[in-house]
């Protein structure tokens, strides 16, 4: 096999591997045949090496010249890791991908994104890393349901002047919610909903979003945001985000919404999808609606010292 990239050559007792720059291309497929289960589940092929084929950010891991596994990293962020058969000691994986990023990162925080059961409870009992948070992608088959939603709410669609109340109720769920410890400043949730919005409105998918209205006061009392994403070649949609203000909670609102935005993408998506923390109280109800559970990944840090 041919390295068109500089080589790193290991320290110490790691010596006797070596590792290489990738062609973008070439690693996300190698990726996408070694990685195992998918963290986004995808089916298509091409939307599987296609969010890899133009990085420049590929790593193999080199034994005698030849891969036994690989990882990206870019920015102090390591992802995508896979080990080639019949190499299978996830311990020296580890050891041998972190003392990498330590070369060429340095002494700082890295974080760990998207990494399987498996390889994160090896990463668990390395010193220096933390366990952030585990989620899973959930999907089911979209179709023609009925919704019902409680005579003191309606339905209205999401439109761009409701913008700023959706991003309070979104804040005001979190706060009070599982994810709290974890979802930040109230600008993090301003730019996440504004992205959405803007991602759903280049789809014309915006119609599979749904907002739930307090009849009596107009206030916005719940929001399920959801649509396709431009890059969704299978026309799957998602459901980003699903939030209840807390004196709404426990009347039946969330599974009012997520049915209404089910129905309203079966005329155009064959399967709708949403991620959701383990732990999240939030998971029950989505299995319960009929979401099939996907591989869980987690997202670690490594500070190295």
């Amino acid at each position: 096999m041919n390295f068109t990239f500089r080589e790193w050559r290991g320290v110490g007792e790691m010596s006797e591997y070596s590792f290489a720059q990738i062609d973008g291309g070439k690693f996300a497929v190698w990726h996408a045949v070694y990685a195992g289960e998918d963290a986004n589940v995808q089916y298509n092929w091409a939307d599987r090496v296609g969010g890899l084929s133009s990085s420049k950010d590929g790593i193999f891991i080199l034994h005698d010249g030849h891969p036994i596994g690989g990882f990206t990293l870019a920015e102090r962020k390591l992802s995508h890791p896979f080990m080639i058969p019949p190499f299978d000691d996830r311990a020296s994986f580890w050891n041998l991908a972190l003392e990498y990023a330590r070369s060429v990162c340095g002494a700082v925080e890295i974080s760990l994104n998207g990494i399987p059961d498996a390889d994160a409870d090896v990463l668990a009992r390395i010193p220096g890393v933390e366990m952030k948070w585990t989620q899973r992608r959930m999907l089911r088959p979209t179709e023609a349901c009925t919704a019902q939603l409680d005579s003191d709410f309606t339905f209205t669609p999401f439109t761009e002047r409701d913008i700023p109340e959706v991003i309070e109720v979104v804040y005001e769920a979190h706060s009070a919610g599982y994810t709290g410890s974890i979802w930040g400043p109230p600008g993090n949730t301003e730019a996440v909903i504004s992205y959405r919005y803007e991602a759903f409105s280049k789809t014309d998918t915006r119609f599979i979003s749904t907002l739930a209205r307090h009849v009596a006061d107009g206030k916005l009392a719940g929001v399920c945001i959801a649509g396709i994403y431009p890059d969704s070649s299978d026309q799957f949609s998602t459901i980003h985000q699903v939030s209840v203000r807390p004196e709404y909670q426990r009347r039946g609102i969330a599974r009012a919404m997520m049915l209404h935005s089910i129905n309203a993408a079966s005329v155009i998506s064959p399967v709708i999808t949403l991620g959701v923390l383990i732990g999240n109280p939030a998971e029950q109800l989505y299995a319960q609606l009929g979401f099939a559970k996907g591989p869980a990944y987690s997202e670690l840090t490594y500070t190295n010292r």
